[in-house]
């Protein structure tokens, strides 16, 4: 039985805090949602604005976003996540969007980031471009920002045990718009939550007791997405909490990127032989990006795959079909295979041991 969520604060922080540079501002949110309505008030974003997001993505954020007033429109992503930049630049000059969202999907570099010159001249010099790194660890002094309204946004729960988002831009934010609406509340509702969450996870990891471990698991499991429902639902923007704020800037890097580098090879030598299943197959993950990876994504085809998920999770894997209701998994599904600072390589070996089980 393994915690696909991370857990074990104490791994991931180190003494050195970790330099925000000069030239860049940042900002602390409850969500990667909360960031993006604050956005939304100081840039005067219209009611009705549109947004281009890609087909893998979160079904809830998309009806966030339509309940904020924005208009979603989907452009394609192949079996890899890979979108056709000339494809991407036709639906930037044909919708002229507000808002472009371009996603790391699992934490591997998205590929309209490493061909800009195809669709950069084609965006309007009004339009928020949001990088997407709520399934990476991001590290301030390697941002690179593509225009004065590049703005980049994670997600620290989904890839550590801290709650809250970062915004980092290149410059300071407009003053924001005067507002009568408060929601304290709903702040303490998100910390609340992520309290319980924290805990059933840690009451899993520390029992040896197999029922136990399963037991609490599974309510892990049943509280993340109640919390899926609860974050980002209100109209005004939660700041995050000081304290997680201060305590994100004394992560260390060189440590999780050594780990989760080695973890990615690991799973890649273990799992080299999917490349040829009829059942499931693997995404070509640049070695730079195994340090990224929010956890070690396998794509399943639709045949046998609600088989394969229930295989898994018999034999006590937690895993689920990632962003089920989206766009993309019409056509293949994908899980993240359990990856961080709570996890060990004797771990991964067992993983993918019973992973390999779950194909026949």
């Amino acid at each position: 039985m393994f915690a696909v969520q991370p857990i074990g604060f104490h791994h991931y922080f180190s003494i050195q805090q970790a330099k925000i540079p000069t030239d860049v501002y940042h900002s602390f949110y409850a969500s990667w949602e909360d960031a993006l309505w604050d956005l939304l008030e100081r840039f005067n974003i219209p009611y009705h604005a549109t947004v281009l997001v890609p087909e893998f993505y979160c079904i809830e954020v998309i009806n966030n976003m339509k309940a904020h007033g924005l208009l979603p429109i989907f452009y394609p992503m192949d079996q890899y996540f890979h979108t056709d930049p000339e494809i991407f630049e036709t639906y930037v000059r044909r919708y002229r969007p507000s808002i472009v969202v371009i996603f790391h999907a699992v934490g591997m570099t998205n590929n309209l980031l490493t061909n800009t010159e195809t669709w950069i001249k084609s965006l309007p010099l009004s339009s928020l471009l949001i990088e997407d790194c709520v399934h990476r660890i991001v590290d301030p002094t390697k941002i690179e920002f593509l225009t004065d309204r590049h703005f980049t946004i994670d997600s620290l729960r989904k890839v550590i045990p801290l709650p809250g988002s970062n915004l980092y831009c290149s410059k300071p934010l407009p003053t924001k718009p005067a507002s009568k609406s408060s929601i304290s509340i709903y702040r303490y509702q998100v910390l609340g939550w992520w309290i319980i969450f924290q805990l059933l996870l840690f009451l899993g990891g520390i029992t040896t007791i197999s029922r136990l471990k399963t037991y609490f698991f599974a309510i892990a499991e049943q509280a993340m997405v109640k919390g899926y429902c609860l974050i980002g639902t209100k109209k005004g923007s939660g700041k995050g909490w000081w304290l997680f704020e201060k305590l994100a800037q004394h992560l260390n890097f060189t440590k999780i990127h050594q780990i989760k580098q080695q973890q990615a090879l690991t799973y890649t030598e273990k799992l080299h032989m999917l490349s040829h299943s009829k059942l499931s197959f693997l995404f070509p993950i640049d070695p730079k990006d195994y340090q990224e990876l929010r956890g070690f994504p396998v794509g399943l085809f639709l045949v046998n795959s609600s088989k394969i998920l229930e295989n898994l999770r018999n034999s006590g894997l937690f895993v689920r079909f990632e962003l089920n209701d989206c766009l993309w998994s019409k056509k293949y599904k994908v899980i993240y295979l359990p990856m961080g600072l709570h996890i060990s390589l004797k771990d991964i070996e067992t993983i993918c041991a019973i992973f390999k089980q779950s194909l026949q």
